[in-house]
């Protein structure tokens, strides 16, 4: 006679580790709020860093939460924040759009 798998695990305990789940379907897209231009972008500092292409580098800090909706920045910069850092690299271009997105040209 064949067991099935069900007949073979009957009565035991069972546990489930892991499930990786995809979901798709179509959103409203979202309302972000829109940040006020508070003039230019200003450096909170500067520090030397390296570049594979340029070498050493004396390279501007930003801080993300001071930086203006229409802000223009050229690399080299480091833009710091809470939960990340964003490298500029030189040659390289950043631009903060109305809702605060950082959208980088390289």
């Amino acid at each position: 006679m064949r067991r099935s798998t069900a007949d073979s695990i009957s009565g035991e305990v069972i546990e489930l580790i892991r499930f990786n789940v995809t979901a798709l379907g179509r959103t409203a897209k979202p309302d972000l709020p829109r940040l006020n231009s508070r003039g230019g972008a200003s450096p909170v500092g500067e520090r030397q860093v390296y570049f594979p292409e340029s070498g050493l580098l004396r390279t501007a800090i930003y801080r993300r939460d001071l930086l203006p909706a229409g802000a223009r920045l050229a690399g080299p910069a480091i833009i710091e924040e809470a939960g990340s850092t964003s490298l500029l690299h030189p040659e390289s271009h950043l631009t903060v759009d109305e809702s605060g997105l950082l959208l980088m040209t390289v």
